[in-house]
């Protein structure tokens, strides 16, 4: 089975996509990967070219210019290689690989997968409904194979259900191998890593944080909001006015290790979001063996059994009160601890590559594990 695979992606995701590939080829070694001439991080394609990854590369793909000139090096490749797969994530990679599919549909037979990572899932309801349309046509149309990261975006494609599987985004042997010493966490050490922007609400854990603060006199707990964006200094005004700045810590801009230090501070991760495609911070945490309390966005109600693996809440009341319950009952922390490390090895690439080269089995027949 020939995969040529695309690790572009416009929505943040290059470096899961980048490790992905690195995973195939170690169990498919006929894998080519489609790269934009730009890197969203610096390494990533000679991280490729490390791995002994043949690459082609499509000159500001990006930017969604040039689709002619991308279409003949692509129908080019893919002719070249004998290629049976092509994995796009993204729109205009998928309509582009549909028209090689039909130029080549008389000689050679391909089969296009397409993930979805995202669409307009915003707070407008029309360019929501509107978004959703139109992918949902483009996918009846072009795709052979759906990949959904989580239920939530199954279910608002459920009209194309018959295509969709269910395949997670991994996270870093990093955040599976690390294993932390709680006994010198006191109290409730809370984190929320994200862009501060509207429907990221970290203004509502501030303004919780700071209602649990009074209703406890707890002195020991701390909340941490690492990353930048433009509503953080908003976040900082209402820190400052409610006179909590020595509990609430901004740390600013992270890299993943010192994230990965910044959690061993910590034992809580809250997440506020309206709205989430996937988001990856929660399995990230989850991996960490840290207690998640979510808003049921994303793949939040999959990971989250109230009690055992997490919390779920809508309103800042009810973040209240699960911060209150856990304060009167710390070993809660604990057994969630413990749940969740068994659970972990699921996000590891090895078996999200498992799973993924299962799938193009079956619409392939080639590949056996």
């Amino acid at each position: 089975m020939r995969i040529f695979f695309f690790t572009e992606c416009g929505l943040g995701v290059a470096r899961f996509l980048i490790t992905q590939a690195i995973f195939i080829k170690r169990s498919n070694p006929d894998i080519i990967c489609g790269i934009s001439s730009m890197e969203q991080d610096a390494g990533l394609i000679q991280e490729l070219k490390n791995n002994g990854i043949c690459l082609t590369e499509f000159n500001e793909m990006e930017l969604h210019h040039n689709f002619y000139s991308h279409f003949r090096l692509l129908r080019k490749t893919i002719k070249e290689n004998n290629i049976d797969i092509v994995h796009c994530q993204t729109n205009w990679q998928l309509v582009m690989s549909y028209f090689v599919k039909l130029s080549l549909m008389r000689k050679q037979k391909i089969k296009l997968v397409y993930t979805i990572h995202g669409y307009r899932n915003n707070k407008s309801v029309f360019k929501k409904l509107i978004a959703k349309f139109l992918i949902s046509i483009m996918l009846l149309v072009c795709a052979d194979k759906i990949i959904a990261t989580c239920k939530f975006l199954k279910h608002e494609f459920r009209i194309l259900g018959y295509k969709i599987s269910i395949i997670n985004l991994g996270v870093d042997d990093c955040f599976i191998n690390t294993e932390f010493a709680d006994d010198h966490v006191k109290g409730l050490q809370i984190i929320f890593p994200a862009i501060f922007r509207e429907g990221k609400r970290q203004d509502l854990i501030i303004s919780s944080f700071y209602q649990y603060i009074k209703l406890t006199n707890d002195n020991i707990s701390t909340l941490y909001l690492p990353g930048s964006g433009e509503t953080i200094y908003k976040c900082i005004d209402l820190v400052n006015k409610l006179d909590i700045k020595n509990r609430v810590i901004f740390p600013g801009l992270l890299c993943k290790n010192d994230l990965i230090e910044l959690y061993k501070k910590c034992n809580i991760l809250v997440c506020s979001s309206v709205s989430e495609t996937y988001c990856q911070t929660l399995v990230e945490a989850f991996c960490l063996d840290k207690c998640i309390i979510s808003t049921p966005v994303g793949i939040a109600p999959e990971l989250i059994i109230p009690n055992i693996s997490g919390f779920l809440f809508k309103t800042g009341s009810e973040l209240v009160k699960i911060l209150v319950q856990l304060s009167q009952d710390p070993l809660t922390l604990i057994k969630i601890k413990e749940h969740n490390m068994n659970l972990k090895k699921n996000f590891s690439w090895s078996s999200i590559t498992h799973d993924y080269l299962l799938m193009l089995d079956n619409i392939s027949g080639e590949y056996k594990i």
